[in-house]
């Protein structure tokens, strides 16, 4: 398994796409003509995981890179991947110092992640990424049953939960459904 080939075809592809593009589609492509990606065999989960495993890891080094050589920034999203070179006058933040990523980009950067990882363990992330993903869809409903903005700090959620479940809890004459719909919406909110 050759990661210098990895990242080269990676390269390629990045610079034969300048509109950027999807995961999915570099996986596809580096199926067909990457050993690397290649050698990992199947399409469960795990097997599919590793290839994504791989095309991060090699993405989040190439981050690094074109910033130091080419004085471009590789965004690297769940929906987009696209380089985009400095021009006079932009302002861009190095990648180490990028919060939103930093916990993903050491995820993939660390090699132990993938050795350790078993079908189990893929399942199990699986499962907390849906949790997630139906919670946030949920976020919005809990925030408007507790007439908070989006941008609701956690201390203004817990302040206005306590308001409301005081108003409304049962012992002290509130409704119970009431109660128990506050208290469900502080629960999506607090994750």
């Amino acid at each position: 398994m050759s990661t210098f080939q990895l990242h080269n075809e990676i390269k390629k592809f990045i610079i034969s796409h300048s509109e950027g593009f999807k995961e999915f589609e570099l996986m596809k492509h580096l199926e067909e003509n990457n050993d690397c990606i290649k050698s990992v065999d199947g399409t469960d989960e795990l097997s599919l995981f590793k290839k994504h495993f791989l095309i991060m890891n090699a993405l989040y080094k190439l981050q690094d890179c074109y910033w130091e050589e080419d004085k471009a920034r590789l965004h690297i999203s769940a929906t987009r991947i696209y380089l985009k070179k400095f021009t006079d006058g932009d302002t861009y933040v190095h990648p180490s110092t990028d919060n939103s990523n930093a916990k993903l980009k050491e995820y993939y950067l660390e090699w132990s992640n993938l050795i350790e990882m078993s079908q189990q363990s893929v399942e199990q992330l699986l499962d907390e990424f849906w949790i997630k993903y139906y919670a946030i869809d949920k976020r919005s409903d809990a925030l408007k049953l507790l007439g908070l903005s989006a941008q609701a700090s956690h201390k203004e959620i817990k302040t206005k939960f306590k308001n409301l479940a005081a108003r409304h809890h049962p012992d002290k004459g509130g409704d119970a459904d009431t109660f128990i719909q506050i208290r469900n919406a502080y629960e999506i909110l607090i994750l």
